[in-house]
């Protein structure tokens, strides 16, 4: 299997684990039959005047590490890119860092009102070869709100990537449901364990990709977790036609 969350490189970011937590979280993802995963890391939370540098240094001492300690689980290097009408020029200057540097972008909206250019701006990202990945947006309530413009986007080319509590319930019903219609209408290309947790549950994503393959059939499943492998090896991800799907404006809290 492979999954994708940002924190288990040790002592990068001001949030990130201990080396000794990191090791029993990637024992912990060996025993889960987790055999790669991409650290997408918030660079805006690395001390470091060369963040990319450092990321790819942590990366490559971590993976010794896990070598030495005979741990079977290879960690690749990648970003959380926080939205802003300036990704196409990071890009252009190579300041920030594209998922195990493939064409795939991963990329976080910020919390409020959806950015009016963002169709725009993706459509930027993708004018240099870029591929957008939304991160969450199941957990975005402005965004859900408006399932017209998902759709728009993945029509667009831009992916979606879901977090495995959104499946199994532990963020809520109303986010529960929301994911499962955006999965029928072909709007969900990646389920990942939660990218931006210091404790990451592995049984969680087990359960989402269960909950699927019972509801959805082996081949979505299937078809989920093959696309991470996909965007290690940068290769092109088939999508399928996505499809409309309504939500009514959500009352309460929204987690």
């Amino acid at each position: 299997m492979i999954d994708l969350y940002n924190r288990i490189l040790p002592t990068v970011c001001k949030h990130q684990l201990s080396k000794e937590r990191s090791l029993e979280m990637a024992r912990h993802a060996e025993k889960y039959d987790m055999k790669q995963i991409i650290a997408a890391i918030d660079l805006s939370e690395v001390k470091s005047s060369q963040p990319l540098e450092e990321v790819q240094q942590t990366v490559e001492t971590f993976n010794a590490e896990l070598t030495r300690q005979g741990i079977k689980v290879n960690v690749l290097p990648g970003q959380l890119v926080m939205y802003s009408n300036q990704l196409a020029h990071a890009i252009k200057t190579r300041s920030i860092l594209t998922l195990n540097h493939s064409r795939y972008l991963l990329i976080d909206l910020p919390d409020g009102e959806v950015p009016v250019d963002l169709a725009e701006q993706l459509y930027q990202l993708q004018l240099l070869d870029i591929v957008p990945i939304l991160s969450k947006p199941e957990r975005h309530r402005f965004l859900i709100e408006q399932p017209d413009l998902i759709y728009k986007l993945v029509k667009q080319g831009v992916l979606m990537q879901v977090l495995s509590s959104s499946i199994t319930g532990k963020a809520g019903t109303y986010i529960k449901r929301t994911t499962e219609q955006m999965i029928g209408c072909n709007l969900v290309h990646f389920i990942t364990s939660d990218t931006d947790r210091p404790k990451v549950d592995m049984t969680s994503l087990h359960k989402a990709l269960h909950q699927i393959e019972s509801r959805y059939g082996t081949e979505t499943m299937t078809m989920l977790q093959q696309n991470l492998k996909r965007v290690i090896n940068d290769q092109e991800i088939p999508a399928l036609p996505p499809e409309r799907f309504k939500r009514k404006r959500y009352i309460g809290l929204f987690r």
